[in-house]
């Protein structure tokens, strides 16, 4: 079930979120989005309660940072929630390992890039195309030049996303992902998983 693995990302099975399973959530976006409302229930599992307010968040990051928009959507019904247990349980994390489930959808401003960075989270994320994702996430050195490129090709990810990194030339493509955003940094799992499979 772990297809790569490299010190920035490691490629998982599409099967640990099979295609109905996307479909489904991507489906949630749209009506969330359209009707400003989000079908979702408060689960303490997760530890992930908040105001019916709090669920669709919608952010302006700052043009001069990102060139970006986003709109973020909490997942805590249980009924989305279990889609991601058999990925949680390959991974041999469990809901104390789990910060966020996310459908995030970034919106390109200015046609531009997204600026070297390092994710404002401490920990790493699981990030599953939920579209064609067609650009590439690359991780760059000290001074910004490109050390490694992924493209997703559609396959859940597991990402290291406290290493500098960037996205170019996205034009007009909106990035929609699931992103479980985990507490546990992306050495440890690896490690983890390492250890297991011994």
């Amino acid at each position: 079930m772990i297809l790569e693995s490299t010190d920035f990302y490691t490629r998982l099975s599409k099967s640990l979120l099979p295609k109905d399973y996307r479909n489904k959530l991507l489906d949630l976006m749209r009506r969330s989005n359209h009707e400003n409302k989000i079908y979702c229930k408060k689960n303490k599992k997760y530890n992930m309660i908040h105001n019916a307010s709090d669920r669709l968040i919608k952010n302006s990051i700052s043009s001069d940072y990102f060139l970006l928009s986003m709109e973020e959507i909490l997942i805590d019904d249980p009924k989305y929630l279990s889609m991601f247990t058999g990925l949680l349980d390959f991974l041999n994390l469990s809901s104390d390992n789990v910060v966020k489930i996310i459908i995030v959808t970034f919106l390109p401003d200015n046609k531009g890039n997204v600026k070297p960075h390092i994710d404002e989270f401490p920990g790493c994320a699981i990030n599953i195309p939920l579209d064609s994702i067609k650009n590439p996430i690359i991780w760059v050195d000290d001074n910004d030049k490109p050390i490694k490129k992924y493209f997703y090709d559609d396959y859940p990810t597991l990402i290291e996303t406290e290493k500098k990194h960037t996205v170019e030339e996205l034009g007009d493509d909106k990035r929609v992902f699931a992103r479980i955003v985990l507490n546990t940094s992306y050495p440890d799992i690896i490690k983890n998983l390492g250890e297991l499979n011994a």
